[in-house]
Protein backbone atom coordinates (compact mmCIF):
# COMPACT_ATOMS: atom_id res chain seq x y z
CA UNK A 1 0.00 0.00 0.00
CA UNK A 2 1.54 3.49 -1.01
CA UNK A 3 0.80 6.01 1.11
CA UNK A 4 0.74 10.18 -0.11
CA UNK A 5 2.80 11.47 2.40
CA UNK A 6 4.61 14.94 2.37
CA UNK A 7 7.20 15.97 4.75
CA UNK A 8 6.91 19.53 4.71
CA UNK A 9 9.87 21.64 5.82
CA UNK A 10 9.34 24.18 8.63
CA UNK A 11 10.30 27.38 8.17
CA UNK A 12 12.86 28.71 10.56
CA UNK A 13 11.48 31.88 12.98
CA UNK A 14 13.70 33.16 15.13
CA UNK A 15 12.68 33.15 18.63
CA UNK A 16 9.97 30.71 17.76
CA UNK A 17 9.37 27.13 18.41
CA UNK A 18 9.14 24.94 15.32
CA UNK A 19 5.97 22.85 15.85
CA UNK A 20 4.03 25.68 18.16
CA UNK A 21 2.52 25.02 20.95
CA UNK A 22 0.31 22.28 20.61
CA UNK A 23 1.47 18.71 21.40
CA UNK A 24 -1.22 16.86 21.20
CA UNK A 25 -0.79 12.78 20.23
CA UNK A 26 3.01 13.25 20.52
CA UNK A 27 4.40 12.11 24.24
CA UNK A 28 8.19 13.09 23.72
CA UNK A 29 8.97 17.21 25.49
CA UNK A 30 11.76 17.47 22.69
CA UNK A 31 9.15 19.36 20.87
CA UNK A 32 9.57 21.95 23.49
CA UNK A 33 13.29 22.48 24.33
CA UNK A 34 14.59 23.02 20.47
CA UNK A 35 16.79 25.61 21.22
CA UNK A 36 19.36 25.95 18.15
CA UNK A 37 16.64 25.79 15.71
CA UNK A 38 19.17 27.01 12.98
CA UNK A 39 21.74 23.89 13.59
CA UNK A 40 18.40 21.59 12.78
CA UNK A 41 15.48 20.94 9.94
CA UNK A 42 12.21 20.24 11.08
CA UNK A 43 9.67 18.70 9.15
CA UNK A 44 6.07 17.88 9.84
CA UNK A 45 5.18 14.71 8.19
CA UNK A 46 1.55 15.22 6.49
CA UNK A 47 -0.90 12.45 5.34
CA UNK A 48 -3.78 13.73 3.25
CA UNK A 49 -3.62 17.11 4.74
CA UNK A 50 -3.14 16.04 8.41
CA UNK A 51 -0.41 15.73 10.57
CA UNK A 52 0.50 12.50 11.15
CA UNK A 53 4.97 12.69 12.20
CA UNK A 54 7.40 15.11 13.54
CA UNK A 55 10.81 14.82 12.35
CA UNK A 56 14.27 16.46 12.84
CA UNK A 57 17.00 15.88 11.02
CA UNK A 58 20.97 17.23 11.23
CA UNK A 59 23.50 17.60 8.53
CA UNK A 60 26.41 17.29 11.45
CA UNK A 61 26.58 13.65 12.48
CA UNK A 62 29.07 12.81 15.22
CA UNK A 63 29.92 9.13 15.63
CA UNK A 64 33.39 9.26 17.28
CA UNK A 65 32.21 7.48 20.39
CA UNK A 66 29.97 4.63 18.14
CA UNK A 67 33.11 2.81 17.64
CA UNK A 68 33.19 1.08 13.91
CA UNK A 69 30.18 3.60 13.09
CA UNK A 70 32.59 6.23 12.84
CA UNK A 71 33.62 5.18 8.97
CA UNK A 72 30.10 6.65 8.03
CA UNK A 73 30.01 9.67 9.36
CA UNK A 74 30.88 11.78 6.10
CA UNK A 75 27.89 10.96 4.87
CA UNK A 76 25.61 10.52 6.92
CA UNK A 77 22.06 12.39 8.08
CA UNK A 78 21.35 12.32 11.44
CA UNK A 79 17.64 11.76 12.31
CA UNK A 80 18.04 13.86 15.32
CA UNK A 81 14.28 13.07 16.21
CA UNK A 82 11.18 11.11 15.13
CA UNK A 83 7.60 10.45 16.42
CA UNK A 84 4.72 9.27 14.46
CA UNK A 85 1.51 10.79 16.54
CA UNK A 86 -0.37 8.38 18.86
CA UNK A 87 -3.94 7.53 17.09
CA UNK A 88 -1.28 6.97 14.02
CA UNK A 89 0.73 4.57 14.84
CA UNK A 90 1.19 0.92 13.46
CA UNK A 91 0.05 2.19 10.07
CA UNK A 92 3.40 1.86 8.55
CA UNK A 93 3.90 5.19 8.80
CA UNK A 94 7.40 5.54 10.18
CA UNK A 95 9.08 3.21 7.93
CA UNK A 96 7.24 5.58 4.93
CA UNK A 97 9.06 8.18 5.99
CA UNK A 98 12.45 6.89 6.29
CA UNK A 99 11.56 5.17 2.69
CA UNK A 100 10.79 9.32 1.76
CA UNK A 101 14.05 10.38 3.54
CA UNK A 102 15.96 7.77 1.96
CA UNK A 103 14.46 9.45 -1.81
CA UNK A 104 15.61 12.97 -0.81
CA UNK A 105 18.52 12.08 0.18
CA UNK A 106 19.89 9.13 -2.30
CA UNK A 107 23.84 9.81 -1.08
CA UNK A 108 23.21 10.33 2.12
CA UNK A 109 23.11 7.58 4.71
CA UNK A 110 20.61 7.47 7.39
CA UNK A 111 21.32 7.42 11.57
CA UNK A 112 19.02 7.59 14.87
CA UNK A 113 20.09 8.00 17.56
CA UNK A 114 18.02 5.90 20.01
CA UNK A 115 15.75 8.04 22.42
CA UNK A 116 14.14 4.88 24.57
CA UNK A 117 13.21 1.41 24.40
CA UNK A 118 10.65 1.74 21.63
CA UNK A 119 12.93 3.49 19.26
CA UNK A 120 15.87 0.71 19.72
CA UNK A 121 12.60 -1.89 18.79
CA UNK A 122 11.77 0.35 15.81
CA UNK A 123 15.53 1.26 14.59
CA UNK A 124 17.09 -2.50 15.15
CA UNK A 125 14.30 -4.52 15.02
CA UNK A 126 11.72 -3.03 13.00
CA UNK A 127 14.09 -1.03 10.44
CA UNK A 128 16.73 -3.52 10.19
CA UNK A 129 19.51 -0.96 10.97
CA UNK A 130 22.58 -1.59 12.68
CA UNK A 131 23.13 -0.86 16.34
CA UNK A 132 26.65 0.99 17.86
CA UNK A 133 27.15 1.30 21.46
CA UNK A 134 28.21 4.18 22.85
CA UNK A 135 32.00 3.45 24.21
CA UNK A 136 31.30 5.23 27.52
CA UNK A 137 27.99 4.01 27.63
CA UNK A 138 26.81 7.31 28.41
CA UNK A 139 24.17 7.82 25.75
CA UNK A 140 21.64 5.49 23.97
CA UNK A 141 22.54 3.36 20.81
CA UNK A 142 23.15 4.52 16.91
CA UNK A 143 21.58 2.83 14.53
CA UNK A 144 22.82 3.46 11.15
CA UNK A 145 21.33 2.31 7.92
CA UNK A 146 23.72 0.03 6.80
CA UNK A 147 22.45 -1.46 3.26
Amino acid sequence: MTMNLELVKIPRRQGAQPFGSDHTGYSFTWFRGISDTDKYTNYRVMLDGVEVARLVTDEMVCLEAYGDAVQYQDAALEIQTFEVRKDHRRQGIGRAVVAELRRQFPDRRLVALSQDEQSDQFWGSGMGWERFVNRDAKCRPAYVQVS
